[in-house]
């Protein structure tokens, strides 16, 4: 965070941020495995673990 940053008037609760993402990136997790599934190795996969690169960087 940056201090002394305008903040929002309406922002999540500290406490919710981190489980919210947990379930998001689980979410993704078995979307990923439910494609995997379907298709093997298809550009649907590939485009996921690309972003998924990205967002990690």
């Amino acid at each position: 965070m940056v201090r002394g940053a305008a903040k929002a008037r309406v922002q999540p609760a500290e406490l919710g941020v981190p489980p919210a993402w947990a379930v998001l990136y689980v979410l993704r997790a078995i979307s990923a495995q439910r494609v995997w599934t379907c298709e093997g190795l298809s550009v649907a996969i590939v485009l996921w673990v690309v972003q998924l690169l990205f967002s990690a960087a």
